[in-house]
Formats: structure tokens, C-alpha cells, sequence
């Protein structure tokens, strides 16, 4: 467990990476590797996603509202995981990433999708994205106001902010 006032910048073992994108069969793995950052009490993670070929639909050409949530989603999970692990998130009450994956799909949940914003397409093929944590606040469930951003090598680009509510 790191100190909370530690900074940290490194990528995140395929494997850790492979755990947390467990509920998510095959096809629909996005997220090719994440990195996870914490710095003035903040904590973020950067990945990089390929969607060779849409899970659900025939091929629109761009990423859309739908694969931004999936890749919310999966660099998501791995930010959890890891900052749980890392001792980082101490207000969610969590021990271990194997803590956060028995509670992964059952107590956590899109509360409020907010400002979402594509500027330009962005080629699913290659991509990246970070998220950032901006705030938490405790109300009965623990709540995080995440901002997120997507981008292509070309200057595709979508962002927004994510409320997650985790049930505690």
C-alpha cells in the first residue's frame, strides 16, 4: 500500500488488466493497455484501446456513444482495481482489486452522464484515453465525478464527465 501523499506513473500489468476485463467476453475487450497515475491526491489512468470490430453493431466507421461508454467502462475498471490495490481510494472501504471484481458489476453504476462531447470522429481502430477523477463525495453510496477524453493520432476527439455511484 503506498502512502497517500506518493506520486505514481506506471503501466498496469497485462494481467491486472486482463482480470479486471473479465465480465467482458472476448470480442468486446477494448482496452489494450493502461497506465495509472496519482499525483496531488489525484488519481487518473491513460489506455490504449483498439476496436478492431464492433461487439454489437455493423461497423459505423467512428467511435460512438456507445463504444465511449465501453471503454469508460474498461479503463474504469482498471483505475479502480488498481487505486483500490494501491491503497488510493480509501474511501470506498476496499481492500484488494479482488474486493473491487466482487463488486465491480453488482454495486457500481453510471449515475449521471454529463457534457458528452464529440469534437471530431475518431478512428476505433487506434485510439487513447485518459480519465481523471476530479471529485468524490460520500452520500449514503460513494460517488465520482470522472472526466474523460478520447483521441485519435488525426485530432479525432470526444470528452465528457462520468458520475459513478458505487454502492457501499
Amino acid at each position: 500500500m503506498l502512502e497517500l501523499e506518493s506520486e505514481i506513473n506506471e503501466e498496469v500489468l497485462q494481467s491486472s488488466i486482463d482480470t479486471m476485463l473479465l465480465p467482458y467476453l472476448p470480442h468486446c475487450r477494448y482496452l489494450k493497455s493502461a497506465s495509472i497515475h496519482y499525483s496531488e491526491g489525484k488519481l487518473s489512468s491513460s489506455g490504449r484501446f483498439e476496436i478492431p470490430e464492433s461487439c454489437y453493431i455493423k461497423s459505423t466507421g467512428h467511435f460512438n456513444a456507445t463504444e465511449f461508454i465501453f471503454c469508460f467502462n474498461q479503463l474504469g475498471y482498471v483505475m479502480f482495481g488498481e487505486g483500490i490495490e494501491k491503497g488510493l481510494m480509501p474511501e470506498i472501504g476496499l481492500k484488494s482489486r479482488e474486493d473491487f471484481q466482487n463488486i465491480q458489476l453488482k454495486d457500481c453504476y453510471i449515475a449521471q452522464m454529463k457534457e458528452i462531447k464529440f469534437k471530431r470522429p475518431i478512428n476505433p481502430r487506434s485510439f487513447t484515453g485518459d480519465l481523471r477523477i476530479a471529485n468524490h463525495k460520500r452520500m449514503g453510496n460513494v460517488f465520482y465525478s470522472i472526466d474523460a477524453e478520447f483521441r485519435d493520432a488525426l485530432g479525432g476527439s470526444a470528452k465528457g464527465n462520468v458520475l459513478i455511484s458505487v454502492l457501499r
